[in-house]
């Protein structure tokens, strides 16, 4: 198995020192195996996410094996072969022998898929954003969401974890997660200042930024202690650069589980999507191109610059997730293929008609 963190584990096979018999281990071969494919590509970013939070939920309506694949977790399964590539094709021997992949789902697994001595029954390779809009057929839920990896679960885990890294939170946690370009810092941040008047005893707020913003991330910073100063002293700013939340201890799912406020900085998919899974309003400083308008009139989205000087406002929604959707279109659609593929094989060992 190829896992690139213990909450990925995909076979929960041996209790203890039990070891597998030949008759298990042939009966695991035989269910369909769903490989979430990141290969080479960033793994937090949301492509990668949405990959492997639908790889993992089509596995489970299959009661299949799930298995997610990227570089990092390849380097360390083989890292007695030198080079991705090498690993790569390594790792492409073993699934050969196991009897192949079902599901693959990701952008970047041409390669791999090349290295398959049987190719995948149903192959996902559009981006998040086109394969959640096509495959996501709820009607009560707007376009513009995307598939992520979040569960409560996770989100109890990441919020304990958050409370261990940072003891020390005063007050109100307002979360600022910056997604896309900043192109109004100041007004932004005032924005944000005038809203926090309205908070009543202390407020913590804490910056994330993203993949995208880490260039963004020291300006907007160096702003809020400018304002901070004059307009709001007992505010306390807390942060952390990205390169160094990847490398160690990321603080975005935790935020995302115990703020008391979200708001978002810029347009990202991935980033709507996840805080609305959470239950919580959104705050939306920047919207340029996001087209969310439904999501504006239920609530769900908070457009910062139609509601300046007015509080944080956070009543319980209605949880959005369009991530089981699109993996049950997948199981579904490997399923119709299935069929289809036993139909003509029956008909062609009858020799019936082939129609």
């Amino acid at each position: 198995m190829v896992s690139s963190s213990a909450q990925n584990k995909q076979y929960i096979y041996v209790v203890g020192d039990t070891k597998l018999t030949a008759s298990v281990l042939h009966a695991e071969k035989k269910k369909p195996l769903v490989m979430a494919f990141i290969g080479l590509d960033d793994p937090y970013r949301g492509d990668s996410r949405g990959a492997a939070g639908v790889g993992r939920i089509a596995a489970k309506l299959l009661d299949g094996r799930y298995e997610y694949v990227d570089a990092d977790s390849l380097s360390k399964t083989f890292n007695h072969v030198s080079g991705y590539e090498n690993q790569l094709a390594a790792y492409a021997e073993q699934i050969n022998q196991a009897g192949g992949v079902d599901i693959l789902i990701g952008s970047t697994g041409e390669k791999f898929i090349e290295l398959l001595e049987k190719k995948p029954v149903i192959i996902e390779g559009r981006f998040n954003e086109k394969f959640s809009e096509s495959r996501a057929y709820m009607q009560d839920i707007p376009m513009g969401l995307v598939s992520h990896d979040l569960s409560q679960d996770k989100l109890n885990k990441e919020g304990a974890a958050f409370d261990l890294h940072y003891p020390n939170i005063k007050g109100s946690l307002i979360a600022v997660m910056m997604g896309g370009a900043c192109i109004d810092i100041h007004g932004i941040v005032e924005n944000i200042i005038s809203k926090l008047k309205h908070e009543t005893g202390p407020v913590t707020l804490f910056v994330c930024p993203s993949r995208r913003t880490e260039e963004y991330y020291q300006e907007f910073l160096d702003e809020l202690a400018l304002q901070r100063k004059d307009n709001f002293p007992e505010l306390t700013v807390m942060g952390k650069e990205y390169n160094k939340a990847i490398s160690s201890y990321n603080p975005y799912y935790g935020l995302l589980a115990n703020a008391n406020h979200i708001v978002l900085v810029g347009e990202s998919g991935s980033m709507i999507s996840e805080a609305l899974y959470t239950g919580k309003p959104l705050h939306m400083a920047h919207m340029v191109h996001v087209q969310m308008s439904p999501l504006i009139d239920q609530g769900y989205i908070i457009d910062m610059a139609e509601v300046q000087d007015r509080p944080f406002i956070s009543p319980s929604m209605p949880r959005l997730d369009v991530t089981m959707e699109v993996a049950s279109s997948i199981v579904l659609e490997y399923k119709e293929a299935k069929d289809a593929l036993a139909c003509v094989l029956k008909r062609s060992a009858g020799g019936g008609p082939m129609i």
